[in-house]
């Protein structure tokens, strides 16, 4: 996952990855230097898991995606893009 603001990466920003299918559960993690952050999360046959990418520090909540198992995905999230809202 990369995170942008205008195109230039956000770094030491705290993100949250929210697995609501399922069993939900949480991941915590923390970008680089580049904006980005890696987040290994399983997922299982349908029905789609369903992730969110919280910024909590700048209030920012945007849905990733509807994801499935046997699939590697690459996101990026540009803060200054419409509809990136709380």
């Amino acid at each position: 996952m990369t995170v942008l603001d205008g195109g230039d990466p956000v770094v030491d920003q705290p993100l949250l990855l929210q697995d609501r299918g399922g069993t939900p559960d949480t991941r915590i993690g923390l970008t680089d230097g580049e904006g980005r952050e890696v987040f290994f999360e399983g997922v299982g046959p349908p029905p789609c898991n369903t992730q969110f990418v919280e910024l909590p520090e700048r209030e920012v909540s945007r849905e990733v995606g509807c994801h499935d198992g046997g699939a590697t995905e690459s996101v990026e999230i540009d803060l200054a893009a419409v509809g990136d809202t709380a």
